[in-house]
């Protein structure tokens, strides 16, 4: 089985193509961001797929926020089926996208 590719990327158009040819939605966790000593634990969901502990977010509040954090995403995956994205923290890795 052949490993897929990954980007490790901060740029908001990279992050909202690539999630949105995936048929990617932003999310956070439930219950979190509702001030700035409580930030929002950011997260996605593919293909329609549901997830209780996740609430909807707009891609700009979303985008915002992962700036606001100093956060990176982590892109792998070549389709909806098999894509994912890990949220780190941008002083952890090396840009790649």
């Amino acid at each position: 089985m052949a490993t897929s590719e990954q980007t490790i990327t901060i740029n908001p158009d990279t992050i909202r193509s690539w999630a949105q040819e995936r048929d990617g939605a932003p999310m956070r966790k439930r219950g979190t961001g509702h001030s700035s000593m409580d930030p929002s634990i950011l997260g996605m969901v593919f293909g329609g797929a549901e997830d209780r502990s996740l609430e909807p977010m707009e891609w700009d509040a979303w985008l915002a926020e992962l700036d606001e954090q100093e956060l990176a995403a982590v892109l792998q995956g070549e389709g909806a089926d098999g894509s994912t994205i890990k949220i780190v923290r941008r002083d952890r890795v090396v840009m790649t996208g």
